[in-house]
């Protein structure tokens, strides 16, 4: 019996004479049958934040965190956080007493190390940590570590199809493992880490992993009449690799009903063979000689299929692929998301070699969008974005610090810190003004470390000190020393309004000629203003940095904003091993080509691009925004993104794209495959792309989505008329009443196509409500406020209700905010 608790949304499960196994120690206090098990599961999720080196030692004093498996258990290392408190994926059941589910250490972000989950007993307590799992059939070792007080005992348990249960010990003060062979076990199977204690008592686990000690394997057909008769991996695989043929078997057998083995392990049989990673013949692999490293191929041979890419990275970028060939689509994060479809045989291996048009970093942004306390729009978790990501072959997953390093298994990814560093990263104020006030800008005759400017951010760096200067390479050597995998570090001037450095030597660095007069007075628009552009300063600075760190790491870069003040140089040449990151918002309609000859936005925009690259700028970045201020809004922006990142990578050279990307996925899951596939192939048709999508994920409904999302494109493309007073992309502007009206009336055939489909229709509703939000956004802009404009807004506040009442949809903030408005 399941009944909901409305005041502490949690779940309450009553169990009466369930079948279970026998105890391995009584159940303290239980005089009936009926266990009542309160599982302590957030409906919050926790977010992607990197961390520079293991926040807890006591997590990973044992073994190696580099080789810790982290499938198919997730989060075993207890590294993700729900509501900053709780560890995601795993929930408390209760038995007897009173006992509370956290972490140690208390995360300051709500992702970190390894860590560990605490159980608090206020007093004698029985219960157990549980996760679900699904398991392809065959025999597996579940591993832990417990610790804890005196008095304590606990063991390892299996249910589902399976009943299982190790030998309980007795807790102590010292870490002990604990383990459990599970010979038969196929399909949904829950896990549990129990214990007991015999008074108030604190119990710790750690380092959770299940490992398949051999599969049921059997033969896979092929077309053609032929079979995949296994996976070869190299003789010493690394752990992207082994993760690779477990994706690889995992998503084979649900397609198929059928397990390859693996070589070495499993049972194997005559017939075709995969090699992955190394395992692929050395001539095969060197047709990527030369090629980035996230550069893969496939190749299909007589008797070997080969999926190899440069590193394990782009190994896993090979099976990926491989299974897109079969029909496999990762269109959302989330089980939700994906299409995996059923094959009586597996199709024939496209040879091919692909390499990415924006090498460098292909970053997605999660920005706080689905975790605490922002909300999000489905209980998803860290690793669920993180895998879409990989999926879609994205390299980064980056929520405004540092990038998320996404494990080994997951060939750890794009790894770098971002955003402004000078008066943060580099030489924060806080911990470097007292000692070094010399450091910090000369402003009307004294040192201010910050501004009194608006919200009082920090100012910027006196960049002509020697001793900063000296400081900065030092703290740049000593970041890459501490994180070896890092690419890039942030040398980013500090967001404003802020004060610049008045000393004359940074005046010296300046072009002569310019005005000078930072007054800041009636704020936002600052009339009395006046600077010189500050690039010239900044890079040298930058440059001089880049120069002493590229003696020691001639492969790290240092990234450089180049937006607002730092108009392109007029006499300094970008190091080499400088990032230029474009920022540049100009402000252009979204149905306008960059390249467009008559728009003098865009023309501005090229003069701006054109200016950097005549300063030597070898490794040009992208920073991509989206609709920061209503996220929950599809944007339809596909020609614009489409267009822009075309001609940034064939005039420009653009190499990379991490920005603030702020729109949900599940908002616009087509902007998002658009973005993902043109970062690979610029030729990328995305109205094509469209109708692709849409087949594979929307079903009997696919007819009516595409006719949708291409009703809105034309929307934005057909757009004609002068430019609206106080234009911008996030208003909606572009799209009419009628245009909204016509999306509406095809969201709604299309959902009533699968009406009794719930998979199919949540996926068309989730399209629903993104086009609720916009016509709610769209008509609170309209001037004047028009009665359709009012019907429109009212009948989009009621689908935007409804909606999110039937699945109880996190949004975020400015969604709440704009719903709750609409509301009054």
């Amino acid at each position: 019996m399941h009944r909901h608790d409305s005041q502490t949304d949690t779940m309450v499960i009553e169990i009466s004479g369930a079948k279970r196994p026998p105890d391995r120690f009584a159940l303290l206090g239980n005089k009936n049958r009926t266990l009542r098990v309160l599982l302590l599961s957030s409906l919050w999720c926790c977010t992607s934040w990197a961390v520079a080196s293991d926040t807890s030692a006591s997590a990973t004093d044992s073994g190696t965190a580099e080789h810790f498996p982290h499938y198919p258990v997730q989060n075993g290392d207890f590294s993700g956080y729900q509501g900053y408190s709780r560890p995601a994926r795993w929930s408390l059941g209760r038995e007897a007493g009173d006992a509370v589910l956290a972490i140690d250490p208390v995360p300051r972000q709500p992702h970190q190390g390894a860590s560990l989950a605490v159980i608090r007993c206020q007093t004698a307590s029985q219960g157990y940590l549980f996760q679900d799992v699904d398991l392809l059939s065959g025999s597996w070792r579940l591993r832990a570590e417990v610790c804890g007080g005196q008095g304590g005992k606990s063991l390892l348990e299996v249910s589902g199809s399976i009943s299982r249960q190790s030998e309980p010990i007795d807790v102590a003060s010292a870490w002990q493992p604990l383990e459990l062979v599970i010979p038969r076990v196929a399909g949904p199977t829950r896990i549990h880490l129990r214990f007991q204690t015999g008074a108030a008592a604190v119990i710790k686990f750690r380092r959770v992993r299940l490992d398949a000690i051999r599969l049921n394997s059997t033969p896979v057909p092929l077309e053609g009449g032929t079979v995949l008769g296994g996976l070869l991996l190299p003789q010493t695989p690394s752990p992207a690799e082994r993760f690779a043929a477990f994706e690889l078997q995992r998503y084979v057998f649900r397609m198929t009903g059928r397990i390859p083995g693996l070589e070495g392990r499993d049972r194997t049989a005559t017939g075709h063979l995969i090699a992955i990673g190394t395992a692929a013949p050395s001539e095969v692999r060197r047709r990527l000689d030369d090629l980035p490293p996230d550069a893969y191929l496939l190749h299909r041979g007589a008797t070997v299929t080969s999926l190899v890419g440069n590193r394990g990275l782009s190994t896993l970028y090979a099976v990926y692929t491989f299974l897109s060939q079969q029909g496999c689509y990762w269109v959302m994060p989330g089980e939700l998301g994906e299409v995996i479809p059923r094959r009586m045989a597996l199709a024939p291996t496209v040879s091919r070699v692909v390499s990415p048009d924006f090498h460098l970093v292909r970053s997605f942004f999660t920005g706080f969008q689905q975790f605490f306390p922002q909300g999000g729009w489905i209980y998803i978790n860290t690793d669920d974005y993180r895998d879409w990501a990989l999926r879609n072959r994205f390299n980064a997953v980056w929520s405004g610090g540092a990038t998320l390093d996404w494990g080994a298994d997951r060939g750890h990814g794009w790894i770098q810190n971002s955003g402004h560093s000078w008066n943060a990263l580099v030489a924060p104020y806080q911990k470097y003004f007292d000692q070094h006030p010399e450091w910090y800008p000369l402003v009307r005759g004294r040192r201010m470390p910050r501004s009194d400017v608006s919200i009082r951010l920090p100012n910027q760096l006196c960049v002509s000190n020697q001793q900063l200067r000296d400081h900065t390479v030092q703290q740049i050597l000593a970041y890459f020393r501490a994180n070896p995998r890092s690419q890039m570090f942030p040398m980013n001037p500090m967001d404003g309004p802020n004060y610049n450095c008045e000393c004359a030597n940074c005046r010296a660095l300046d072009p002569p000629g310019h005005a000078w007069n930072q007054d800041f007075s009636d704020h936002p628009r600052f009339p009395n203003l006046v600077l010189p552009p500050l690039a010239d300063r900044y890079l040298n600075y930058v440059n001089h940095v880049a120069e002493r760190v590229a003696r020691v790491h001639p492969d790290k870069l240092l990234e450089f904003y180049n937006y607002a003040s730092r108009v392109p140089p007029t006499r300094e040449q970008v190091h080499p091993n400088v990032s230029v990151k474009f920022t540049y918002l100009s402000g252009r309609e979204m149905n306008v080509s960059l390249m467009d000859p008559r728009d003098p936005l865009a023309r501005k925009e090229r003069q701006w691009l054109d200016a950097w690259a005549h300063c030597g700028t070898r490794n040009l970045t992208y920073y991509p925004y989206t609709d920061w201020e209503h996220p929950d809004a599809a944007i339809h922006w596909y020609y614009n993104t489409n267009d822009l990142l075309r001609h940034l990578k064939q005039r420009y050279g653009c190499v990379g794209a991490m920005g603030e990307t702020h729109t949900t996925v599940q908002a616009d899951p087509m902007w998002w495959g658009i973005y993902a596939r043109t970062l690979w192939d610029i030729r990328t048709d995305y109205r094509a792309l469209i109708g692709e999508l849409c087949r594979a994920f929307y079903g009997p409904a696919a007819s009516h989505m595409e006719a949708f999302y291409l009703s809105m494109d034309n929307a934005l493309l057909d757009r004609e008329g002068p430019r609206p007073d106080g234009y911008h992309p996030n208003r909606r502007f572009e799209f009419s009443p009628a245009e909204i009206e016509r999306g509406r009336d095809h969201l709604q055939r299309a959902a009533g196509q699968v009406a009794s489909s719930p998979r199919l229709l949540q996926r068309v509703d989730l399209a629903r409500f993104a086009h609720a939000v916009l016509t709610v956004v769209r008509t609170r802009n309209a001037t004047p406020r028009t009665d359709r404009a009012a019907t429109l807004a009212r009948q989009a506040f009621h689908d935007a209700k409804a909606l999110r009442n039937k699945y109880t949809l996190l949004v975020r903030q400015p969604t709440y905010k704009l719903l709750a408005e609409a509301d009054e």
